[in-house]
């Protein structure tokens, strides 16, 4: 079972989303669009073995210490991890307060503290993004420098700030949130509800 640590994309123009990843599949570009209900910024891939409950308290009291995760969700389109071999389109994360690569450096650091393997092949290379679609063939460069002149989403930027990162399970495509995992500090009023 895939399980990953990410922030659901609260996009309020889930619509105009949805219509720019219908005209993708109507073009001839060999991409399996993203349901946008899935839509979510990965923060770590764990893989096929979920933190137990021990593990997502020690997270839990780590991640107060960063308070809302802010970033901008361009509608900048790039091809990831890479043009010259494209896996995914994706919508480009500006992370200029840099609280998502926080975010991910306290889980890599509490799960090596338990031991659990991280299975996130770009574990040194964070590139926060919003995947649009999977590639779903051999893209020649050329193709991809293509997709890339002809591909547009027309969605304002937008600026969000989560107060939470989920570990989800993504089984079989379907996404199940495990455990909701509170960024923000408990006040005394939380501690007593």
């Amino acid at each position: 079972m895939p399980y990953f640590f990410g922030i659901k994309t609260p996009l309020t123009n889930i619509e105009d989303l949805a219509k720019a990843l219908q005209e993708l599949e109507r073009c001839y570009i060999p991409i399996e669009v993203a349901v946008p209900d899935s839509l979510h910024v990965t923060v770590l891939y764990v893989g096929r073995r979920a933190p137990k409950n021990d593990v997502i308290y020690k997270i839990s009291g780590e991640l107060t210490k960063i308070g809302k995760i802010i970033f901008k969700i361009t509608n900048k389109v790039e091809l990831y991890p890479s043009t010259a071999k494209p896996r995914a389109l994706v919508l480009k994360i500006d992370d200029r307060y840099g609280k998502l690569r926080e975010a991910r450096r306290i889980l890599i650091n509490i799960l090596k503290q338990y031991n659990i393997p991280i299975e996130d092949r770009f574990i040194h290379d964070f590139n926060p993004h919003i995947t649009l679609g999977r590639i779903r063939s051999k893209l020649t460069y050329r193709d991809a420098i293509e997709i890339l002149e002809n591909v547009s989403i027309n969605i304002p930027e937008m600026t969000v700030e989560a107060s939470y990162v989920e570990l989800i399970d993504s089984t079989g495509g379907s996404y199940k949130v495990i455990s909701r995992i509170s960024t923000l500090p408990q006040t005394q009023d939380q501690d007593t509800l």
